[in-house]
């Protein structure tokens, strides 16, 4: 689980700059649109952390955070290309909140992908993130 400053500079990244859906955040809000509305999700499954060098107080954290895309079941995937594309522009080599986002992933689909009213694609977005503690 990445650190609390990534997750609120992330979160606050992803709402000042995406408006195309809502954007539902792990565990801080609920469930999917009841009028199965297309959504993202947003998570943050895997980071570490190293003090370098060993006699400093400077850490570095390393991780991914996920973007789950949801669109209407029955509607083909051209929506999750697109919004996966729209979205690795968004997140590819960027800086904000003493974050760095490197090259994400194309969006994934395979055949645990429907998910009811939802078809959902997944993308991962590695990122580093310098501090001192």
């Amino acid at each position: 689980m990445a650190s609390r400053h990534v997750e609120e500079a992330v979160e606050a990244y992803l709402a000042a700059n995406w408006v195309a859906s809502p954007v539902i955040v792990e565990n801080a809000q609920g469930e999917a649109p009841q009028d199965g509305s297309p959504f993202l999700r947003l998570e943050f499954p895997l980071s570490i952390t190293n003090r370098w060098p060993i006699n400093s107080r400077t850490y570095a954290e390393a991780g991914g955070f996920r973007i789950v895309i949801a669109v209407e079941s029955g509607t083909g995937t051209a929506k999750i290309r697109e919004w996966g594309e729209t979205l690795a522009t968004l997140f590819r080599e960027r800086e904000f909140g003493g974050i760095k986002t490197q090259v994400p992933s194309e969006p994934f689909t395979d055949d645990l992908s429907d998910e009811g009213n939802y078809f959902v694609g997944s993308m991962i977005i590695p990122y580093t993130y310098n501090f001192e503690g």
